[in-house]
């Protein structure tokens, strides 16, 4: 057995790379040793072919008589604190790996994945821990694909490469986002253009492209056809819709009055699921050895876009032996880099020393908190505070979150896993085990009863025993739920000797749910378990309906989720320890998206945390870490550029802070236009040079000023005193509210204040939101705040968002009665049962409150420090609350007798016209005394369009079929109802909806 130059410098690599990461001391010598082989272990045959024990035992034979030695003296020794595996763990386990990889012929795959994230490391690229199955590879691992190590979670090498099938291996890097591309340039550059290829993808035509491409051709008016298109379900085919004119009457009306409408419908039933245009894969790249064009049709995906887009789609170029690289770009990363390097730059201004871990980020872009780090889980798991965290940030994980009180990884791991669609019915089992109010049981009173009946109670007990003895060592970290693909594959191990190749393939196959094949493998589990380990058969049946076939469906690969629960973890340990670094990083990864950036500083205000509007004097281009606050940078304005930013950064840096107006527009002349002067000014960078409405007014003077001063010589006049500064037309000088609408339309978050800015002490001596939202009675409230929304919901009426200090809430109603975002409102209404009735909406102005406020009017009382006094206090109800909640998942259609005020419709409000004795205000009623029973509801969910990717829309399909209710949803403008289960699918499916 020849080891050729692949093999060497993969092993070579391999040994290097497990020195490293176990810290022995290994010189060069004991390397190439440890790579040597005896050159005996050759196959009889084909891998698929060959037993796992005989597999073992040729990789055995490869081993030369020093491997064995060092194993011999050197095997028992633990290399990690409080592990329980040895250094003959890894070696065995890497020389196995080895072993299939050389015999499948992938020794130069591994090189190449493994070069590309080697170079992108050393250009300080930062690259994920790992992404599906790879991680399960300990080859992967040593040599730097990965950075998991897969044995202390029971990662398996098979479920990524299987020796008993021959598959194509398949790694997914992550890499930061801002720098996915020049990773794919590397690659270019470094095997040639013509090897390097994006691969193509079929788009297919569907039901309303089909059919309004027709409509065009037949010349249907525009208009019509999206009428028509409108009403096309979405479950429906073309031709079950021709033929089915009493289900679907509204279209056969068009179709029986217009001629072109019917000749439109019968051509683009042929057309339809046809292949409309050839698609980019979105991070599929192919690498081959010759030019692509040897192996597969290519072409350019535009013709302004010159990347080689293959003509074969993924499928087709691994059938014909190509492998595809995943090359994918996660924010998160990017926000990891950043966030360390703030912390750097403000330990380097402070003159103090760098944390070890980030110095070793910093060198190796390998970032390795404590994972067992108290501070971390109880000051962001525990409290839900998981805004910015990778895979947890919604509301339903939040809640759990705070329910399961997470102290470990393995914690984490288990919820990524779990919070999805199918498994999230095990969450409030998991929770209740995690905390010791639910036994951890393997048997259930039911398979117990019916062993008791056949043989005898003592039987009984021994089969229970066997199942602990060899499902808790598989199960005891999940409290005896199978949650993750590995443990199915360690289970039926356990149980029936299966090897982990035979154990995948029936995982695969009793996933497939076809009934012979399950059946089939159902026998083979059964006869098995009876020979290996003496089971009776009603257990095993018992398992394998009970728990492999479920599992078999809704199962997570365990290796992609620690992958992500250790970025999850890495993002949260940053929050914990450097919040506002933390938060700056955060807003500084969506700069370019104004609506997530809004959000962001919204939720990082309600921390206590203060974010500051850009300033010529005192922001960079991005966002900024200053003493405890966050200063936004000019970037994060709509309408500047990049550019704008870096002039007026650079040019304060070299030639210090600008003294006046005049100053500014003279030395950064170069990017003064309409647009960026308007941004600056409404933002906030100007203010310390006039008022904003003042600016404003004067534009196009500040505009021609900038281009006639850096000409301008005013030395001769200077040295007579002539006022050389410019002289501004005078207007009405802005207020808080103009002011901070300017704010919203250029960063949409208010940052210099707050409409309930100074109002705090009078407010609060009525109700708060999130006091009325979290009772099920409350007799009577006021509540003071402001519309942070209004949404016109397809023709339907209106959602209204509103806001006060402590959160929002948004309802449903048939009219909009004349209010407009942004109005300062006063609600006055009660909530019996669970529903809200609103007796009163009250349109008023920041003027009038501070009238009523009277002495009360404090403006160092802003919100935001409101915010920060009730923070604590607050969240800790919140969590208190939630926590003497029961966990609960409704799998079922909600009971008709529940009262949860966010799933169900509210009662007739009534708008009345009438004065209010505290209140004297302008009461908004569009129907004069006529009074109006409107009916309102709090917004679940609203879909407006339909998502591009089939994956997406298939899951929106089954949730809408499977999971029936009595929530009121809007899909595409129709109303839908589903259940509780149903709904919470549909915000992790859709997070922005």
């Amino acid at each position: 057995m020849t080891m050729d130059i692949h093999e060497f410098e993969l092993r070579y690599h391999a040994y290097k790379g497990l020195k490293t990461r176990l810290k022995l001391n290994r010189d060069t010598d004991v390397l190439v040793k440890l790579v040597k082989t005896t050159g005996r272990g050759v196959l009889e045959k084909s891998v698929p072919e060959t037993s796992p024990e005989d597999l073992k035992k040729f990789t055995y034979e490869t081993y030369t008589e020093f491997k064995k030695q060092i194993l011999q003296e050197q095997g028992d020794i633990i290399p990690f604190e409080n592990s329980k595996y040895k250094l003959a763990n890894y070696i065995e386990r890497l020389e196995y790996e080895l072993k299939v990889i050389r015999e499948m012929g992938f020794n130069s795959y591994f090189l190449i994945v493994s070069d590309y994230v080697r170079w992108a490391k050393k250009q300080m690229i930062v690259v994920g821990p790992g992404r599906g199955s790879g991680a399960g590879s300990l080859l992967a691992w040593a040599i730097e694909i990965t950075d998991i190590d897969p044995l202390p979670f029971d990662l398996l090498f098979e479920r990524f490469l299987n020796p008993a099938r021959i598959s194509m291996p398949d790694f997914d890097i992550d890499f930061e986002d801002t720098q996915r591309q020049r990773v794919i340039d590397y690659c270019t550059e470094k095997y040639g253009q013509e090897k390097v290829c994006a691969i193509g993808t079929f788009m297919k035509m569907a039901t309303k492209a089909a059919f309004k491409d027709s409509a065009r051709a037949v010349g249907v008016p525009f208009e019509m056809a999206n009428q028509i298109s409108n009403i096309i379900p979405e479950k429906s085919s073309l031709k079950e819709i021709i033929s089915n004119a009493e289900e679907y009457e509204e279209i056969h009306n068009y179709i029986a009055t217009n001629e072109k409408v019917k000749y439109a419908f019968d051509l683009a039933s042929n057309l339809e699921g046809n292949l409309r245009q050839l698609g980019v894969h979105a991070c599929g790249i192919i690498i081959a050895p010759e030019p692509v064009s040897t192996y597969t049709p290519a072409q350019f995906a535009k013709e302004t876009d010159h990347t080689v887009v293959s003509q074969y789609d993924g499928p087709t170029l691994e059938q014909i032996g190509l492998l595809k690289m995943d090359f994918l770009g996660l924010r998160n990363l990017s926000i990891i880099k950043t966030c360390i390097k703030i912390i750097k730059a403000r330990h380097d201004k402070a003159g103090e020393p760098l944390p070890e871990i980030f110095e070793h980020f910093l060198q190796t872009t390998s970032f390795q908190p404590n994972i067992q780090d108290a501070f971390t889980y109880d000051s962001v798991f525990k409290l839900g505070d998981t805004t910015g965290i990778f895979q947890f940030e919604s509301q339903g994980m939040r809640k759990f979150l705070i329910q399961l009180e997470p102290n470990s990884i393995d914690n984490l791991v288990a919820m990524n896993a779990l919070y999805r669609p199918g498994p999230m019915e095990f969450i409030p089992r998991y929770i209740e085990r995690k905390n010791g109010r639910e036994p951890v049981e393997y048997m259930t009173e039911e398979l117990r009863a019916d062993l008791t009946k056949k043989y005898s109670a003592e039987v009984a007990e021994q089969e229970n025993q066997k199942l602990i003895e060899d499902l808790s060592p598989i199960m005891g970290s999940t409290y005896g739920i199978a949650i993750y693909q590995e443990q199915l594959m360690f289970l039926v191990q356990a149980m029936a000797g299966f090897s982990l190749g035979e154990a995948d393939m029936l995982r695969r196959g009793v996933g497939k749910k076809k009934k012979e094949v399950i059946e089939k493998l159902k026998k083979e589990f059964i006869t098995r378990g009876g020979s290996f380990r003496a089971y009776k058969p009603e257990t095993t049946t018992y398992i394998y309906e009970k728990m492999i076939e479920p599992a078999a469906s809704y199962s997570f690969n365990k290796s992609h989720s620690v992958c992500y629960a250790m970025i999850a973890y890495q993002t949260a340990y940053l929050k914990a320890h450097f919040p506002v670094e933390f938060s700056a990083a955060l807003i500084r990864s969506v700069e370019e998206d104004t609506d997530t950036q809004s959000f962001y500083i919204s939720e990082i205000q309600n921390k206590g945390i203060s974010v500051l509007s850009p300033d010529v004097n005192a922001s960079f281009n991005h966002v900024a870490a200053i003493g405890d606050a966050i200063r936004l940078g000019f970037f994060s304005v709509k309408g500047i550029g990049e550019d704008v930013g870096e002039v007026i950064q650079q040019e304060r840096q070299k030639n210090g802070s600008f003294q006046s107006l005049e100053d500014f527009l003279k030395r950064c002349s170069t990017i003064i236009n309409k647009k960026s002067l308007e941004g600056l000014i409404k933002c906030g960078a100007l203010d310390s040079f006039g008022d904003r409405n003042v600016l404003l007014e004067n534009t196009q003077t500040l505009i021609d000023r900038s281009k006639t001063i850096p000409n301008a010589d005013f030395g001769l006049f200077g040295g007579l005193g002539v006022d050389t500064s410019i002289q501004l037309k005078q207007v009405k000088t802005s207020n808080l509210m103009e002011r901070l609408m300017m704010e919203q339309e250029v960063l949409k978050a208010f940052v210099s204040g707050n409409p309930l800015d100074g109002l705090y002490l009078y407010i609060k001596n009525f109700s708060f939101l999130n006091q009325v939202l979290a009772q099920e009675n409350f007799p009577k409230f006021i509540i003071v705040g402001y519309i942070k929304e209004v949404q016109r919901a397809k023709k339907k009426g209106f959602f209204i968002k509103i806001e006060d200090i402590s959160t929002s809430w948004e309802f449903f109603t048939k009219d909009a009665l004349d209010f407009h975002k942004f109005d300062l409102i006063i609600l006055h209404g009660s909530k019996k049962n669970g529903r809200i009735y609103l007796d009163k909406l009250v349109k008023t102005d920041y003027e009038n409150l501070i009238r009523l406020a009277g002495g009360k009017y404090d403006p160092e009382w802003t919100v935001a420090r409101a915010k920060k006094e009730r923070y604590g206090d607050e969240k800790n109800k919140e969590i208190e609350k939630i926590k003497a909640e029961k966990s609960q998942v409704e799998l079922e259609e909600p009971n008709e007798n529940s009262q949860k005020h966010e799933e169900e419709q509210l009662p007739g409000e009534e708008f009345i016209e009438e004065e209010s004795g505290v209140f004297a205000d302008e009461q908004v009623d569009q129907h004069g005394d006529e009074e109006v029973d409107e009916e309102l509801e709090e917004k679940t969910f609203t879909l407006e369009t339909l998502p591009e990717n089939m994956e997406k829309i298939q899951s929106l399909m089954n949730i809408l079929k499977h999971h029936e209710g009595d929530i009121t949803v809007y899909i595409l403008g129709k109303e839908r109802k589903v259940s509780e289960v149903g709904l919470q699918n549909l915000k992790m499916l859709f997070p922005s909806s």
